[in-house]
């Protein structure tokens, strides 16, 4: 039985399911789910659990994502990226640099954001893009979302302009709406044109293997690599081999440790055994058993 994490490089045109169905394809009755939905025209990291490790998943969710994209300024579209229907929005000659990258440092800290209307958000129990297909005109909320950083890497003047952005964020944050709102911010409309995901906490894209290379169990644990790296950054416990044969029985332990609502305990080799909770009388309580 595999049990791991696989830094794939999500090619274009696939969506994130289609990645699940090709490795599924080949490792047959695994349990398999990914973190964090690319779009179709996006690629880059994407984190995909294997076995046990789709117990972290949830976690996954709190590693900070680095994105690199190209904005389109001059024009608009209803999808708020290239797959959408493009319109004329107004003339972008007179862009310039300095205008892009003061507008970008606005979308710095906590912002609110609102969805594009063909996302996965859902209204009333339905997704938003299954009611912007029916023509439906889609009202989302806005919500609060935390960019960490958003730098302007280069700019081409024109009509259309074009920007290169690279935007450090947390979960929950549409490099889409980043886009379009750019654009709106600056006069001139604009979506989003091209997407790569190039980190997902320390998952990069230069270290990502291509689903497409892999076809046998073989290919896969090539680049399998431990469920920890899905909870970086969550404080480890280090457990005795004694403690280690309590908890895998779903029973607590006291630990010299201090109080933590979530703590990745881990082996005398540095390996994960479970995540679970530590109480103000020092008493760890087990969750999420990867082992045996």
């Amino acid at each position: 039985m595999l049990n791991g994490v696989l830094n794939v490089n999500k090619p274009k045109g696939w969506t994130s399911y289609d990645v699940i169905r090709h490795l599924k394809s080949i490792i047959g009755g695994s349990k398999l789910g990914h973190a964090g939905t690319l779009d179709p025209a996006a690629v880059g990291v994407l984190p995909v659990a294997i076995g046990k490790a789709t117990k972290l998943i949830e976690f996954a969710y709190q590693l900070k994502k680095r994105y690199r994209g190209k904005v389109c300024f001059g024009y608009v579209s209803d999808t708020d990226d290239s797959d959408g229907t493009l319109l004329p929005g107004k003339d972008s000659n007179g862009l310039t640099e300095e205008q892009v990258n003061a507008a970008l440092k606005m979308f710095e800290g906590e912002i609110e954001q609102i969805p594009p209307k063909f996302s996965a958000v859902r209204i009333g129990g339905t997704k938003a893009y299954e009611l912007a297909r029916k023509g439906v005109d889609v009202q989302l909320r806005p919500r609060k979302v935390k960019i960490f950083a958003a730098r302007l890497l280069s700019f081409q003047a024109g009509w259309p302009a074009y920007a290169e952005i690279e935007v450090e964020c947390a979960s929950g944050a549409y490099m889409r709406s980043i886009a379009r709102d750019l654009g709106n911010m600056l006069g001139v409309g604009g979506y989003l044109a091209e997407l790569v995901r190039v980190a997902y906490g320390q998952l990069t894209v230069d270290k990502s293997v291509d689903p497409r290379s892999l076809n046998s169990i073989k290919d896969i644990k090539m680049y399998l690599l431990p469920p920890s790296v899905l909870v970086e950054g969550m404080p480890k416990l280090q457990l005795s081999q004694m403690q280690i044969s309590v908890v895998t029985h779903g029973r607590k332990v006291k630990v010299d440790f201090p109080k933590s609502a979530r703590v990745a305990a881990i082996n005398p080799l540095g390996e994960l055994v479970c995540i679970g909770k530590v109480d103000s009388e020092g008493t760890f309580y087990p969750d999420k058993l990867l082992v045996p």
